[in-house]
């Protein structure tokens, strides 16, 4: 199996000044020494909304699949060959994060009763209030649970998080 030929843009990419050491590079490093990114215009071009864009370059996390879209439309756009991935440059994935849930057990003539926790996925959120949810199934049976990437903030108070690294204790 032969290797593919680099562009000139790749190799441009290749020999970019590294931030450290087993770093990789980030999103705004790329816009910033290597590549012009135009948040509106590349956006609309690759497929995704302009603050999905400035959340990569903000290092906060974002679905794979728009990452991969970003990489894609860049490497395009700047005929980079072999494409971008997300091995060459470090853009946070919802993925590897804890995201934020709110359960909400609701019933007939009964108050609503909420639980805020940090679960990989919806499955993984019952799993871990399984012991809150059983003993209100009787007065409270409809079970709802949403994420919220985007945090809330509670009666104008404190502001959550959407997510933390799982690394975070």
């Amino acid at each position: 199996m032969g290797t593919e030929k680099k562009s000139p843009a790749r190799e441009k990419f290749d020999a970019r000044p590294m931030p450290l050491m087993g770093v990789r590079t980030t999103l705004e490093h790329v816009r910033r020494h290597l590549y012009d990114i135009d948040i509106l215009r590349d956006a609309e071009r690759a497929g995704i909304t302009p603050s999905v864009i400035y959340s990569a370059l903000m290092m906060q996390p974002i679905d794979k699949t728009d990452a991969e879209k970003i990489l894609k439309w860049l490497s395009k756009k700047h005929e980079i060959a072999p494409e971008l991935t997300l091995a060459d440059v470090d853009i946070p994935i919802y993925d590897d994060f804890m995201i934020l849930h709110i359960i909400c057990a609701s019933g007939q003539d009964v108050e609503n009763d909420y639980q805020l926790v940090y679960a990989r996925d919806t499955n993984h959120a019952r799993v871990l209030l399984k012991k809150w949810i059983e003993p209100l199934s009787y007065t409270h049976p409809n079970i709802t649970i949403s994420e919220q990437k985007s945090g809330v903030v509670i009666f104008g108070g404190p502001r959550i998080p959407g997510y933390i690294s799982p690394k975070t204790n």
